[in-house]
């Protein structure tokens, strides 16, 4: 099953764009990412250290202690964080 998530365009940061990302072809934490438009953003929103967030894409999956603080974060997101995100297709 393909998943379509909302992409921000750096150029216009309010503005959602009709791009969109691909999940099938993500791990776990760059589909999360993507929702909040990408590692500077999700760690300003979630006032997190931009290198800590990497880690996170990097890694492929979003430490379980942090996931309450991904969530509370990704709430009010156009798109917005569920706790089935987490578990990404097979779930």
């Amino acid at each position: 099953m393909l998943r379509r998530l909302p992409y921000f365009c750096a150029n216009y940061p309010l503005h959602l764009s009709a791009i969109t990302v691909q999940c099938d072809a993500m791990n776990v934490a760059e589909c999360i990412i993507a929702k909040f438009g990408g590692v500077r953003k999700a760690a300003k929103k979630g006032k997190w250290a931009p290198s800590t967030v990497q880690s996170w894409k990097d890694a492929g999956y979003i430490p379980a202690r942090r996931q309450p603080e991904v969530l509370e974060a990704g709430r009010d997101l156009p798109d917005p964080v569920t706790p089935a995100d987490f578990f990404g297709e097979a779930a």
